[in-house]
């Protein structure tokens, strides 16, 4: 049956600088914020709306990733913890 277990153990530290430490899914937060940015900062653009409300914009959607992500975290801790496998 331990076929259809899958073990993630990734080490989430891309790289270490002595006083702090740079994970890789932080990494993508800040990659996929820019990204959308830039995307979302053409769309206005085009259609002719304001360009500096992007910036309230990504404002919020960083406030949301962040506590999106920290939610995630905890009710996947919560599971491990109140489901572990018996051994």
């Amino acid at each position: 049956m331990n076929s259809l277990y899958i073990h993630w153990n990734i080490d989430p530290i891309l790289i270490n600088l002595g006083f702090t430490e740079l994970r890789y899914y932080a990494i993508l937060f800040v990659g996929g914020l820019i990204l959308g940015a830039y995307i979302v900062k053409r769309m206005f653009e085009q259609e002719g709306l304001n360009p500096d409300l992007i910036y309230t914009l990504t404002f919020y959607i960083l406030i949301g990733t962040v506590t999106g992500a920290r939610l995630g975290a905890l009710s996947f801790l919560s599971a491990r913890i109140l489901f572990k496998p018996s051994s």
